[in-house]
């Protein structure tokens, strides 16, 4: 056995290691910028499998030699085995460092000047490392002689049997798929059902649930399966508020509320915080028991909570301000009483006599 051979080797093996790290640093420093994210993530990724692949075919050709001298044919095959084996665990290994690279950047949008959707990102990115760990698998076992056809055939009948004694895990599996690629809500958004009471933000979507955080700060974790078959409200993506409010005069009051509802629609028509693009009425719509109502039927421009309570407290105290401007009052709940005189008469009279007793 030449033991030179080896010592060529190592000296080899270190040079392409040092070749490495200078061409790492070297991309590195020309990759710098927003517009090479690509080949700057490929590069941080595959330094290190390059690095460990180095010394694994040099730990394995400094074998073969060893083996050759020997003139075993048999190790020889199981080296040309453990040659491909290591290769592909070592791209298999980069591609993982790549996706959990790609999707760590692109989920604080330090990824190019895109903003990228954190679910889809996400789904994407667990997709991926599902497909690389089958690949993996099946490059385990062809190494070991295990024929791809079998492993098929075994994984039909294993799989029927999966499927049988998890059907509710296939469902919510299924049903974190559709989540990711329908999209009809993504992380951070309120969403409600009216089927359901699901109602919160939601906070991850994962394989199995997805965790929604209620308004009383109350964890929900709901299984993606019940996505499948029941309604979702996704409030988040509305353009308007609607504002919709009855509000009423006195029937004392009757010649003034055509004046009011024209000055009402007027003020809201005036008014910055309502959307002019969408329907702006008012008009009476009751004749109820002690009031004369009007409605009054607006959208606000902007979505968030806090801005509609305001605007809507601002177009109420609006509203008041016009009634009181055109001599009219609101009404408090009143009944009126039928007294016949008879009767009335009768109750006054006992009313004085009892007075004069007094």
């Amino acid at each position: 056995m030449d033991y030179k051979h080896i010592l060529y080797l190592a000296v080899i093996t270190l040079s392409l290691n040092l070749i490495l790290w200078i061409v790492y640093k070297l991309t590195l420093r020309y990759f710098k910028g927003a517009h090479f994210v690509w080949g700057n993530a490929i590069v941080m990724t595959a330094f290190k499998p390059a690095m460990v692949l180095a010394w694994y075919l040099a730990v394995i050709y400094g074998i073969q030699w060893i083996v050759l001298s020997w003139q075993n044919n048999e190790w020889s095959s199981i080296l040309d085995r453990l040659t491909k084996l290591g290769v592909f665990i070592a791209l298999i290994w980069f591609l993982f460092r790549l996706v959990t690279y790609v999707q760590n950047k692109m989920t604080v949008n330090k990824f190019g000047a895109h903003q990228y959707d954190v679910t889809t990102v996400e789904g994407v990115a667990k997709i991926s490392r599902i497909v690389l760990v089958v690949l993996a698998f099946l490059a385990l076992l062809q190494s070991a002689g295990v024929p791809l056809t079998a492993v098929y055939t075994v994984a039909g009948g294993a799989g029927l049997g999966i499927t049988l004694a998890a059907q509710d895990l296939l469902k919510n599996f299924f049903g974190g798929l559709v989540l990711y690629f329908d999209r009809p809500f993504v992380v951070g958004e309120w969403i409600k059902s009216p089927d359901r009471e699901i109602e919160g933000n939601v906070q991850h979507i994962g394989w199995r649930t997805t965790y929604i955080l209620t308004f009383d700060r109350q964890p929900l974790y709901v299984p993606n399966s019940v996505f499948l078959t029941i309604s979702v409200q996704n409030p988040s993506r509305m353009l308007h508020r609607r504002i919709m409010l009855d509000v009423g005069v006195r029937y004392e009051d009757m010649a003034r509320v055509s004046a009011i509802t024209k000055a009402v629609e007027a003020m809201l028509k005036a008014h910055p915080d309502v959307a002019q693009d969408q329907t702006v009425w008012v008009n009476l719509t009751q004749l109820a028991s002690s009031s004369l109502n009007f409605r009054v039927y607006a959208y606000t421009k902007g979505i968030h909570w806090s801005l509609f309570q305001r605007t809507q407290e601002q177009i109420l105290l609006n509203i008041m301000s016009i009634i009181a401007e055109h001599g009219a009052q609101m009404p408090f709940p009143v009944q009126t009483i039928d007294i016949p005189d008879d009767v009335l008469n009768h109750l006054t009279g006992d009313t004085h006599v009892a007075t004069q007793k007094n």
